[in-house]
């Protein structure tokens, strides 16, 4: 009996594992504020070809303490990946994107809560061999660098500017 348990528990195992493989971090962001990161994250087909599930994962003092999922259907309207009390920082949107070929990505950023202005970011998700590449600019890159806008009156009233880097 006590074989038997352990075979299902290293059987249990190496299931999860093959599930968990063709997880890929497609990207790891961080900003200037704190220490604090996220990734954005696609659960892929065994082929990896098609993105079953794409998320946005987020870490404090380096534990995952929430997972957004980015759904397909979601996009168009916009999925919100980060708020400031009554303010959306960041906003993720796409009229063209699509879990088998890729396509544009908006990021819709909160320049300044003083004024309300808001700028937003191109870049493109396309997938190869290995799955999904993001690129801006035709480059691809891996991370993501918020720079927050700093006011000597208010502190850090939005984000300043993105830095895309390999």
């Amino acid at each position: 009996m006590r074989i038997f348990k352990t075979l299902s528990v290293v059987i249990f195992l190496v299931y999860s594992l093959t599930l968990l493989a063709n997880e890929k971090v497609v990207c790891v962001i961080t900003s200037d504020i704190d220490s604090n990161s996220a990734n954005i994250t696609v659960d892929l087909d065994q082929e990896n070809h098609r993105i079953k599930h794409f998320y946005q994962d987020r870490f404090v003092n380096s534990q995952m303490v929430e997972r957004i999922e980015i759904k397909e259907e979601s996009l168009k309207e916009g999925v919100v990946l980060d708020r400031d009390g009554r303010y959306i920082t960041v906003r993720i949107q796409s009229d063209t994107f699509d879990f088998e070929h890729g396509g544009t990505l908006n990021i819709d950023t909160l320049y300044s809560g003083v004024s309300g202005k808001r700028v937003e970011y191109v870049m493109d998700m396309i997938m190869d061999d290995n799955g999904p590449v993001l690129e801006k600019n035709n480059q691809p890159f891996t991370k993501m660098l918020f720079i927050s806008n700093r006011s000597i009156f208010f502190g850090v009233i939005g984000i300043k500017d993105i830095m895309f880097k390999d």
